[in-house]
């Protein structure tokens, strides 16, 4: 995926996680005009994407047990409780 993300000639600001695509920009337009670019490339790849399981321009994200914001960052429902259980 990587190599994807950070073709020759691509300005993209996409990052991969393992099977997971993240278009990030300082706006929305910014993030949308990515996400396209990133369908167009997966396309011209021949890679398959389920778009049902997608999700396109949220304002947060769950990752490895923490949840993402803009600026911020804490830790996700079930990480904040097994560290309560501690």
């Amino acid at each position: 995926m990587e190599c994807l993300c950070h073709r020759e000639g691509e300005e993209l600001s996409t990052e991969p996680y393992l099977d997971d695509l993240s278009p990030h920009g300082m706006t929305w337009q910014e993030v949308w005009e990515d996400t396209l670019k990133t369908l167009r490339i997966l396309t011209e790849e021949g890679i398959m994407i389920n778009v049902r399981k997608c999700k396109f321009l949220v304002d947060r994200y769950a990752l490895l047990g923490f949840v993402l914001y803009c600026h911020h960052y804490q830790l996700g429902d079930k990480s904040l409780q097994s560290w309560l259980k501690v």
